[in-house]
């Protein structure tokens, strides 16, 4: 009998998040890989859904420092984090402008750690300074954690997981002492980087590895931070056409967007499904969800997911997977945009 990996979901909501997607996502993957890279990590709904044993390397890789963070102290520090969120919840919009004033002005005791290790050096004796320098060191490293949880509170609270705007949800703090756990089990043996998304796939593509990148749709970049613009999609796309990546197992989710469509179209397989828009006025509005394979997805897909397959996530009642266009070959295009 197979093994049952240790698996979970994102233990934050986030803009663009993709835990709906899953099933659809893990159709398209095989069983076990040697290498797993998560390039525009986002929620880390897919490193955390396929769990620890997916592969003998996993990468979690976002731009966002502080997100990167956050992983980094679930994943090594969760009772840490746990400490600093005690005073859930947030009642107010004053408390909410406060977590966001540390986030853009925090200080950082690190500037002033080589000062404290040197007066500790002049001033203790010999058997009490490695105790005092301990002591000095592990502060030092708090304001990660610190960090992080002003982080998590600006995401749980904002309108719409933005980070940016009070939006005053409660939170269900079993709940997600629940979510934390498994996460932090999860990510166990985790690489998390704070990289371009292509300085990552060229550092760790290998034959056989499984990339996911899950970039910020093109004009929805406002959402996101730091912004992601049309030159950037292009420098995905490229990155992973070339011959670093090009013998790995490569899945890309992204909205369907002409732009985007031609620029991907040529050398990508494009599968989807229509999915009601609850975001939309008009009730029976349709968004359309888009996969993109550098592989012929045929044989996987609509698959029947099982618990050995793609753990926790069986198949459901829900619209199929088809195939779009198959790719065509690239024809010269020149892209424009602004330089700045």
């Amino acid at each position: 009998m197979g093994e049952v990996r240790r698996i979970a979901k994102p233990f934050f909501p986030w803009v663009g998040g993709k835990l709906f997607l899953l099933p659809y996502i893990f159709q398209l993957l095989p069983r076990r890989a040697p290498r797993l890279l998560e390039v525009c990590g986002g929620s880390g709904a897919v490193t955390l859904g396929l769990g620890a044993g997916y592969a003998p390397l996993r990468v979690y890789n976002d731009i966002d420092a502080d997100l990167a963070n956050l992983f980094r102290c679930a994943r090594d520090r969760p009772l840490a984090l746990l400490r600093e969120l005690d005073f859930l919840p947030l009642h107010a919009r004053a408390d909410f402008e406060v977590v966001l004033r540390f986030l853009n002005h925090g200080y950082d005791p690190n500037d002033f750690l080589e000062e404290e290790l040197q007066i500790a050096e002049e001033y203790f004796p010999p058997m009490d300074r490695q105790e005092v320098k301990k002591l000095l060191v592990g502060r030092a490293n708090l304001p990660d954690v610190q960090r992080a949880a002003a982080y998590y509170l600006s995401i749980r609270y904002s309108y719409s997981a933005t980070g940016n705007s009070f939006g005053g949800r409660s939170v269900e703090l079993r709940r997600f002492l629940g979510l934390l756990r498994r996460a932090s089990d999860a990510l166990q043996g985790v690489v998390v980087e704070n990289k371009d998304c292509c300085d990552v796939v060229r550092q760790y593509a290998r034959t056989g590895a499984v990339i996911y990148a899950d970039p910020p749709y093109l004009e929805a970049e406002r959402m996101y931070a730091p912004s992601f613009a049309l030159r950037d999609h292009v420098r995905l796309h490229d990155c992973l056409c070339a011959p670093a990546a090009r013998d790995s197992h490569i899945v890309l989710s992204y909205n369907s967007h002409p732009d985007i469509l031609d620029l991907f179209a040529p050398d990508f397989y494009i599968v989807g499904f229509d999915r009601p828009n609850p975001m939309a006025r008009q009730e029976d509005s349709r968004y359309h969800e888009l996969l993109m394979t550098n592989f012929d997805p045929s044989p996987m897909l609509n698959r029947q997911l099982s618990l050995l397959d793609n753990p926790g996530l069986v198949s459901s009642d829900r619209p199929e997977l088809r195939i779009l266009s198959a790719p065509t070959g690239r024809l010269p295009r020149v892209w424009d945009w602004p330089q700045d």
